[in-house]
C-alpha cells in the first residue's frame, strides 16, 4: 500500500503476515525494500531517495547481548569492537598505525590492495565459534 500525505513524498506499507501462517521472512529485507523503491521511483518519474550506503553503525542481535551477558562484559563484543575501531580510527596517521593498534584480519581485493578488514575480541566468535565477530571498513 502506497500512503501519500504531502505532495512531494509517499511511504510504501508492507503487511507482515504469511497466508498459511508462519512468522514471515524478514531478515535481510531492508537492501530488498530499497531495491523495490528504486523501482517506484523510476516507473513514476519520483525524486529519488537516498542510497543504502551499508555505513551505518549494526546493532547487536539478543543472541550477541545475551552472550555478553553470559561473560560478564558491560555490553555486546559488536559495541566494544565498534567504538574500539572508532577510536583508533580517530588517533591514526595512517594504514599501519591503524592495523597495527588493532588486531585485525586484512581482507585484501584480487589486486592485493586492501579493501576491508575484520576484529575479534579474545575468545569471542561467531556462528558456533567458527569466524571472528566481522565490522568489514
Amino acid at each position: 500500500m502506497a500512503v501519500r500525505h504531502v505532495d512531494d513524498r509517499i511511504h510504501l506499507v508492507a503487511t507482515l503476515a504469511c497466508q498459511d501462517g508462519r512468522p514471515p521472512r524478514i531478515r535481510g529485507d531492508i537492501p530488498s525494500m530499497h531495491t523495490a523503491s528504486r523501482a517506484f521511483e523510476t516507473a513514476w518519474d519520483l525524486r529519488p531517495m537516498s542510497r543504502l550506503d551499508r555505513t551505518a553503525r549494526r546493532a547487536s542481535v539478543t543472541g550477541e547481548r545475551e552472550k555478553a551477558a553470559r561473560r560478564g562484559l558491560p555490553e555486546a563484543a559488536r559495541e566494544i569492537l565498534q567504538r574500539t575501531v572508532r577510536e583508533v580510527a580517530v588517533r591514526a596517521t595512517g594504514t599501519t598505525y591503524f592495523l597495527t593498534r588493532l588486531r585485525v584480519r586484512e581482507h585484501h581485493d584480487e589486486n592485493g590492495a586492501l579493501d576491508g578488514y575484520a576484529v575479534a575480541l579474545p575468545g569471542v566468535r561467531a556462528d558456533r565459534g567458527t569466524r571472528p565477530v566481522q565490522v568489514w571498513s
